[in-house]
């Protein structure tokens, strides 16, 4: 047997000594692209996703187990929007931003009306205005009578905004709650703009003192009788309604993926 080696000839040098490229020896440029069966405990460093699978690789993919990238399955989360506060003194607060998403939730902290009581309600609008001078709000309420613990169920139709909460909220308490906004149809895009608004949700007048009062514990539902693309909600009081600068409402939309 013999053995060449040539430094000029790299490759009739290999063959002399029975060595593959790739198999045995790294390529002359020093690539281990052709190595196979390399221990996972040997590799240091970042593998470039692109490397480890098919497709495109990007936030919103995974790695599957048949070795392709594909789009991450939907769960759905609450996306933050926004999270404002009311001016002093305001006669109202309205938030902005309900388009993209097909359905919304609003949670809301610590609101006080330092100007009077009232009421807490709410209402729709659009990039036009506030639909204010309606008369087609339906709505519907219940909670405990304060002192003898009875229910009390309230409906109205042809009202001109939806109640949440039937209790004031002064200085020294503040009114708690979330609301649901939903369309009668989610299907598409195109059925949302045809159908109205619908809200539901609960209201808790917490009083700091003594804590959340089961007495003005309201829950609460309404809708809108007429189709209404509504991007923005209002919130008022409808006795002499000015806000404390304090508290905050927090605008969520739902992703479903």
């Amino acid at each position: 047997m013999s053995i060449t080696i040539d430094g000029s000839d790299k490759a009739a040098t290999r063959t002399s000594l029975g060595l593959s490229i790739g198999t045995d020896v790294l390529a002359p440029n020093g690539s281990a692209a052709s190595l196979t069966a390399i221990p996972a405990a040997n590799i240091s460093g970042v593998i470039p996703p692109a490397n480890l699978g098919t497709g495109t690789a990007n936030a919103s993919t995974f790695l599957n187990g048949s070795g392709a990238y594909s789009a991450a399955g939907g769960g759905g989360s609450w996306e933050l929007i926004s999270n404002t506060t009311p001016t002093d003194d305001a006669t109202s607060h309205t938030i902005t931003g309900m388009t993209g998403f097909k359905a919304y939730k609003i949670i809301w902290t610590s609101i006080i009306d330092d100007g009077g009581g009232g009421d807490m309600t709410c209402r729709f609008g659009d990039a036009s205005s506030i639909r204010s001078g309606a008369s087609d709000y339906v709505h519907h309420t219940m909670r405990q009578e304060p002192g003898t613990g009875s229910s009390v169920y309230q409906t109205s139709t042809g009202a001109s905004m939806i109640e949440l909460s039937s209790e004031a909220c002064q200085s020294g308490t503040g009114l708690y709650g979330e609301m649901f906004i939903s369309r009668v149809d989610n299907t598409d895009e195109a059925a949302r703009t045809a159908r109205q608004p619908m809200v539901y949700g609960h209201v808790m007048r917490v009083t700091a003192s003594t804590g959340s009062d089961p007495n003005n514990d309201v829950f609460f539902g309404g809708f809108i009788g007429t189709a209404f693309l509504a991007d923005r909600i209002q919130f008022l009081n409808t006795v002499t309604p000015q806000y404390a600068p304090v508290g905050n409402f927090r605008l969520y939309g739902l992703k479903e993926s």
